[in-house]
């Protein structure tokens, strides 16, 4: 019988957050990457620059 999981992402202005949860609601793994953004003006566009770093 396969095992079936569910992937939960949340996805905000500072960072990334992923769930892994199986069938009986226990959490398989968590992740949370954070997102440094920098604006910048480049030919009348404002250009965002993203990096994304680990914690």
């Amino acid at each position: 019988m396969n095992k079936q999981y569910i992937l939960s992402i949340d996805q905000s202005t500072s960072g990334t957050k992923a769930l892994l949860v199986d069938e009986q609601g226990m959490i398989i793994q968590k992740k949370h990457l954070v997102i440094s953004s920098t604006i910048r003006k480049v030919d009348g566009w404002n250009m965002t620059r993203l990096k994304f770093m680990k914690m």
